[in-house]
């Protein structure tokens, strides 16, 4: 069979930034090609698609893949929607957290297929199923319809083997991944889920219990093969105090086996900074381009609400761990704001607080509840979700759709926006740019000329401006609904 894969892209900048392939249907696709298939994945959040190719490619197609988040599933039906209007009769399949949690709306959208969960044991015996004509009721996690009925078969209690079921995406198949080149981030997956259960997060209800089974020395092999100039560990909690040991094995790895160590990308929790060995070696092995935190509040009810698991003051220690270390200048902050306990006055004073933790401009969002989440089924339980969270491109995390406590939908809508100004303000990052130019000038004179200085003095002003960027796009895009929630 020829299978193409399509990741649909969101309008937010949000997500648009990182340029980094869905490693969850590149692991598919690749395991379809490994399995006698013709594949070619295309994903919109890389680059963009010319249709016309898209087409071409679907001519010849015997099933469509689809994946998305749930700010992208619109662009999803758009798309289902565009190839039957080819006059296409393609058997589509998607999956992903949105079409797990809202399987009956998306069968009802016209999607034949929908694998929900983790797909990597259900999507092989799916192929086989559709390639063999064989019963599709045998296959776990499949969603499907049977002369109009929608049937929901059982999910596996089987979870997927890291090493055995899901391997590294085949990225050096041009015919399989026509846009990779190294300038693209190499998504890397070391373990599923995560060892917290935030209350707004939908990595638990999505992928359960968390679990570290990756062997390491092929990651690096893979690594070694690839020979990308950045990577993304793809990891929900690449390091935590509670397990700082994969990491660590990870730098040590890297350091014996790789004559050049990638730019990385990684998320972790800010209490891994309690291990002075792992910071140590971070130090050493890890060519940040950023390492991304979820501090989400200085609000400390907000943080009880929310099941963080930290503190304020836990947290502000831990970030003045990274700092002795010389770290401080790898990391980056998600702010959350919109809690039941937050005010107007809030989404500016935790900007101001993370930018008085680090220097990175920090990513501001408004809480938002994904289907699936505890959050989500809390505020449907109290009649507070608003129509707006029923539409999934408006779910981006720049939109409130639902109705806070102490002030109105508009009012925290309105308070974003400001905050969202205050945290990459645009002279500021001029600002930047220029001390910047004038530090390196004044080291190129002294003739220091490391790529490591050159990069430090510019990190701070080219991350604001991008930030100021994607602010200044979400705002656009954002125009008109502000006062439309006003005369609602």
């Amino acid at each position: 069979m020829k299978i193409v894969g399509n990741v649909l892209s969101t309008p937010s900048p949000y997500f648009k930034e990182y340029k980094i392939f869905s490693p969850g249907l590149s692991s598919l696709m690749t395991k379809a090609k490994n399995a006698g298939h013709q594949a070619v994945m295309f994903d919109q959040n890389v680059s963009d698609v010319d249709p016309s190719q898209l087409e071409t490619e679907l001519r010849e197609a015997d099933l469509l893949a689809l994946s998305c988040r749930t700010a992208s599933y619109n662009e999803a039906v758009k798309c289902l929607n565009w190839v039957k209007g080819l006059g296409l009769k393609i058997p589509t399949v998607i999956g992903g957290v949105h079409a797990t949690f809202d399987r009956e709306k998306v069968l009802g959208d016209g999607f034949d297929f929908i694998i929900v969960k983790e797909g990597d044991l259900a999507f092989p015996m799916f192929l086989e199923a559709l390639e063999n004509r064989g019963d599709f009721g045998l296959v776990p996690n499949l969603c499907w319809k049977k002369d109009g009925k929608k049937i929901y078969n059982p999910v596996s209690s089987i979870l997927p083997d890291l090493d055995r079921d899901c391997p590294f995406p085949d990225f050096q198949d041009k015919s399989l991944f026509p846009q990779w080149n190294k300038n693209c981030k190499l998504p890397i997956e070391i373990s599923r889920s995560c060892p917290y259960h935030c209350e707004f997060c939908s990595v638990h209800p999505m992928f359960g219990k968390y679990r570290q089974r990756k062997d390491l020395k092929p990651v690096v092999e893979y690594i070694r093969k690839i020979e990308p100039n950045s990577i993304f560990v793809i990891d929900d909690c690449f390091a935590s105090y509670r397990n700082t040991k994969t990491s660590k094995e990870l730098a040590v790895l890297e350091l014996s086996m790789l004559n050049k160590i990638p730019h990385l990308d990684i998320q972790i929790r800010a209490d891994s900074s309690r291990d002075e060995e792992w910071l140590n070696l971070m130090k050493r092995a890890a060519n940040f381009t950023w390492a991304g935190i979820g501090l989400e509040t200085n609000n400390p009810e907000a943080l009880k609400q929310a099941e963080k698991q930290q503190t304020v003051e836990s947290v502000e220690k831990d970030i003045e761990a990274f700092k002795k270390a010389g770290l401080i200048d790898k990391l980056f902050a998600f702010l959350i704001v919109g809690f039941d306990s937050d005010t107007e006055k809030t989404a500016s004073k935790i900007v101001k607080w993370a930018k008085g933790l680090m220097p990175d401009p920090p990513q501001l969002a408004i809480l938002t509840p994904f289907r699936g989440t505890r959050l989500w089924e809390r505020l449907e339980r109290e009649g507070r979700l608003l129509p707006e969270a029923y539409n999934p491109e408006l779910c981006d995390c720049t939109h409130v759709v639902f109705k806070p406590l102490n002030m109105t939908a508009d009012e925290l809508q309105e308070s974003w926006r400001k905050a969202a100004g205050e945290a990459a303000p645009f002279w500021e990052n001029v600002y930047l740019g220029l001390r910047g130019f004038l530090t390196w000038t004044m080291d190129w004179i002294s003739d220091i000329k490391n790529e490591e200085r050159l990069r430090k003095h510019f990190r701070s002003a080219f991350l604001g401006w991008v930030a100021w960027k994607t602010y200044r796009k979400i705002k656009r895009q954002n125009k008109g609904y502000l006062k439309e929630q006003k005369r609602k």
